[in-house]
């Protein structure tokens, strides 16, 4: 890999006469690797990763499998049950939280259960302008809450979403991510 990032490659190509190369993929190579490569038990991960990745790899396919994860556990439930419960008229406030209390973040991430400090209001760990952004953000929280039960319960569109953001203010946006997540559920449905 170290001669094609850094040129050696392709300059060895030029100088034996080759002018292009045409290079490609399958959309559903995964197909092959999954039979090819077949899991029975968790086990069977490690050693068929281990086939063709080396340890140093280990941070990035440890990331790669927290992804895989988040999508199956967090990411594309919150989405199916807003979109079945929005269709079906109920009311739904459905958040996401991209900033929360620094000294609460392991590795800098905001991750699961980073939040709760903001939920529960835990004064003692919170600096005073994190009390003022929680408050607000409960605030907002309420405020929307309290316009799903007056308003007759009618949500915003399933791809609405409060969010909290990474520069601390509060505000509504489209779900960038929504269009992805529902080509999921849709496959995971068919």
């Amino acid at each position: 890999m170290e001669r094609q990032r850094n040129g050696t490659f392709s300059r060895a190509l030029q100088a034996r006469g080759i002018r292009f190369v045409v290079v490609g993929d399958l959309t559903e190579e995964w197909y092959l690797y999954s039979i090819a490569h077949p899991i029975e038990r968790a086990e069977d991960v490690v050693a068929n990763l281990e086939r063709y990745f080396s340890s140093s790899l280990k941070e990035e396919l440890t990331k790669r499998f927290g992804e895989i994860l988040s999508v199956a556990q967090v990411h594309l439930p919150v989405r199916i049950l807003a979109r079945d419960l929005v269709e079906n008229g109920f009311p739904v406030l459905r958040y996401e939280i991209r900033w929360a209390p620094e000294a609460l973040r392991p590795c800098g991430y905001v991750t699961h259960g980073t939040d709760r400090a903001l939920w529960t209001l835990r004064l003692p760990v919170l600096t005073e302008e994190e009390q003022n952004i929680a408050r607000r953000w409960l605030d907002v929280v309420d405020e929307e809450s309290r316009k799903l039960l007056g308003g007759g319960g009618r949500s915003r569109n399933k791809d609405d979403v409060l969010v909290l953001k990474e520069d601390r203010s509060i505000g509504w946006m489209k779900d960038g991510e929504w269009e992805k997540y529902d080509k999921i559920a849709k496959s995971i449905a068919a």
